[in-house]
């Protein structure tokens, strides 16, 4: 299985990436992770024909180090499948792991005042991905991250039209493994 990873504090720094979306990362950027509520928060991914995420792969993870002592926290949560009339798929943390990663950043509040302003966050999600069977894959296939960062408010394009390569981190789609059919 190929595993990817996303960090989206990678993504800030790397804006100047022709894929990334420069209005969703300053609405990121802008986001209090002590006051932003994780209800309002989803993620949807985009792919081509011929490539599906396995069910229930699909984790959102939450890392937060305290500069200058190092300390570190950091929460793994496989998110919820929801999909939507027109087919896709949109994945939310459950009730359980809002109030847990709420309790995390109660945690963190001290981290305000003993911070030396290099106190880092980051979100990252990863999926497990699979060739479908008997549908041919683009030879440069891409997809798009959408996010939704206020309840009720549109997905908004993270990453639109990425190199699936990259995303998987394989170096060619043949590396995916192939699966029983489309999920």
């Amino acid at each position: 299985m190929s595993r990817s990873f996303f960090t989206i504090a990678a993504a800030l720094a790397l804006s100047g990436c022709t894929s990334l979306v420069p209005s969703t990362l300053m609405r990121l950027n802008a986001l209090d992770p002590f006051t932003a509520d994780p209800n309002d928060m989803a993620v949807a991914l985009e792919l081509p024909a011929g490539l599906a995420l396995q069910p229930g792969s699909t984790e959102m993870m939450f890392k937060a180090v305290h500069s200058p002592s190092g300390e570190t926290h950091q929460r793994d949560y496989t998110l919820q499948e929801q999909r939507t009339p027109d087919g896709l798929v949109i994945y939310t943390l459950s009730p359980e792991d809002i109030a847990d990663l709420e309790a995390m950043k109660v945690s963190l509040l001290p981290w305000k005042d003993t911070s030396d302003g290099n106190s880092m966050l980051s979100m990252g999600v990863h999926s497990d991905a699979y060739r479908v069977p008997g549908i041919t894959i683009a030879d440069d296939p891409r997809l798009s991250i959408l996010l939704r960062l206020e309840q009720d408010g549109p997905l908004r394009p993270l990453l639109r039209d990425g190199p699936i390569l990259e995303y998987f981190d394989v170096g060619e789609l043949a590396e995916l493994p192939q699966c029983g059919g489309p999920f």
